[in-house]
């Protein structure tokens, strides 16, 4: 049910209809609010931002509100509007009930908010946005309505941490995520940067994308996904575009270096029927927006699947840094000529190991021996001193497929030392020799140390290929 479709509610409806989503509660209760003041608007504001309006305003008129305390600290309130009695209600004790009802959700909406935010970018964090993507999905699906999902890419972003460090990268994270938000407030026509007042340069045509509303989360290291309720393939082509021109023209680096994105648009159901389908579609028409030069928004197109389209499979180990280049070459030829040496099998693969680790900046690593279809032995480098949770199925898809496979293991968490939430960013590779697969070669480090880039993933692919010599 809508807020629009969402009638008044009296204190007798209020019990049947609370459930344990916070949101939810707050509007339910907002609705029960209105009813005993005789008001016609509800607002709830909590530090300072409104989390739920009743009406179409998003923030709160000038004029015409009653302030309610909401708790102690006076962070939340209620505002009324249009009221003619300065909201005394007949019942008091419903008032209260309701206040303090009100208050309890506000901090269960706050505690949910937070497990479910990036920390640096205030967006969705990867898990949660997930969750987002399977239920707009199913919704889309149950409702026969289209849902567009744009992922966004940070172009040459490597460039800026190498060069300004990652304290500059990290603002300029902050920032894109910014702009994206602010370009996606599909009621506004023209909006000014919050906090430098600069106009973000929206088109002055047509600048009114209308859509039915929109989630954002950060996908990967500089990658955000934008869900799109009710928006088909031309009205997300719009709002990619108007993201783009945003960023470039917000100029967030000043003048050391444009900061631009490349997007990729799909859509369901014009260009996918299945929710992987068409996050795949989207990389795919990412990927091809960045082969074509960067700085555009490609749309899926069914000539995609000509092209061969893995953004985290590169073969070239050369860069053009000439430092981490002469590392990365070094340790080749030092993995060759591990393979020359009269050593066992093990020793030779504990010896390559360590080389591996350091110059892919991994801390675990194992070779998964096959036999046919099945893994048959394993080696793990020496010195390991806690058990490592392999994603198996990982492993075996790369085997059967022998395409090497880079991601966020998102599906498994694992705690970290201190026992706070931790995932792993994964690599495996496949191992041929002669043309049959021999091994698949698995590497993993915590995802808040590192995610593998297409330059440890060149150098990874290669370190394979030369183990194959050592079976």
């Amino acid at each position: 049910m809508s807020k629009r479709a969402m009638a008044v509610i009296t204190e007798d409806e209020l019990p049947d209809m609370l459930t344990l989503d916070p949101l939810w509660n707050l509007e339910v209760l907002s609705r029960c609010m209105i009813n005993i003041t005789n008001s016609d608007d509800c607002f709830i504001v909590s530090e300072g931002a409104v989390i739920l309006s009743l009406g179409e305003a998003s923030t709160l008129p000038d004029s015409g509100l009653v302030q309610i305390p909401v708790d102690a600290k006076s962070e939340s309130y209620i505002y009324l509007g249009n009221t003619e009695n300065d909201c005394l209600p007949s019942n008091p004790n419903v008032y209260r009930c309701l206040i303090s009802l009100i208050n309890n959700n506000i901090e269960a909406y706050r505690i949910l908010l937070s497990a479910s935010t990036d920390k640096l970018t205030g967006v969705l964090n990867r898990k949660y946005l997930d969750i987002s993507i399977d239920k707009s999905f199913d919704s889309a699906k149950r409702l026969d309505a289209p849902l567009s999902v744009v992922i966004c890419d940070i172009d040459f972003f490597k460039h800026v941490n190498d060069t300004y460090g990652h304290m500059v990268g990290d603002d300029v994270l902050r920032e894109t995520s910014r702009v994206i938000r602010e370009s996606i407030r599909h009621n506004t026509t023209r909006r000014r940067s919050v906090s430098s007042g600069d106009d973000l340069g929206y088109n002055s045509e047509d600048e009114i994308i209308h859509y039915e509303g929109e989630e954002i989360g950060r996908y990967g290291g500089e990658e955000f996904i934008l869900l799109l309720k009710n928006a088909d393939a031309a009205v997300a082509y719009r709002v990619a575009e108007r993201i783009r021109l945003n960023v470039q023209n917000a100029k967030l680096l000043g003048d050391k270096r444009d900061i631009t994105l490349s997007l990729g648009v799909a859509t369901f159901p014009t260009h996918a029927n299945t929710r992987k389908t068409l996050v795949e579609k989207a990389d795919k028409a990412l990927y091809m927006a960045k082969k074509s030069g960067r700085n555009m928004v490609t749309v899926w197109d069914e000539t995609f699947d000509d092209e061969v389209v893995s953004k985290n499979i590169v073969r070239d180990i050369i860069s053009g840094d000439t430092v981490k280049d002469s590392a990365k070459m070094t340790a080749i030829f030092e993995i060759l000529e591990v393979s020359r040496q009269g050593l066992s099998l093990s020793d030779k693969l504990d010896k390559a190991f360590s080389i591996i680790l350091d110059t892919a900046g991994a801390k675990n690593i194992a070779l998964f021996i096959f036999d046919g279809d099945n893994a048959v032995k394993t080696y793990e480098a020496s010195g390991k001193k806690h058990t490592i949770e392999y994603n198996h199925e990982i492993v075996e898809a790369v085997a059967k497929t022998q395409v090497p496979v880079f991601t966020v293991d998102w599906d498994n968490e694992t705690p970290d030392e201190s026992g706070m939430a931790d995932w792993q960013s994964l690599a495996a590779v496949p191992v041929i020799k002669d043309g049959l697969l021999k091994g698949v070669l698995y590497l993993s480090v915590s995802v808040k140390e590192k995610e593998f880039t297409g330059d440890e993933a060149g150098f990874i692919c290669n370190a394979g290929m030369l183990l194959a010599t050592y079976l």
